[in-house]
């Protein structure tokens, strides 16, 4: 008979979404400077261009699936016990 899997743990599948939104978000910005650069011969963030939305996204949900993964790695849950 074989043996039921454990289910994952809600921390890791959150963390692993937030890792490839962290990929897609850098993608979206890393084409928008190239585009920036391409039109306009200055970087995003250069006066007057603000940044875009896209790199600071990028970087924030890398910390928080890096974060994420840490709390599943150490056998964290969501009532604090541990598993």
């Amino acid at each position: 008979m074989p043996v039921p899997r454990k289910p994952a743990h809600p921390l890791r599948l959150a963390g692993a979404a937030a890792l490839a939104g962290a990929a897609i978000a850098g993608e979206i910005g890393w084409l928008h400077m190239r585009w920036v650069r391409a039109t306009y011969g200055v970087l995003c963030g250069d006066a007057p261009f603000a940044h875009c939305a896209a790199c600071p996204t990028a970087l924030a949900l890398l910390a928080a699936g890096l974060a994420l993964l840490s709390l599943a790695a150490l056998g964290a849950n969501t009532t604090g016990a541990q598993a």
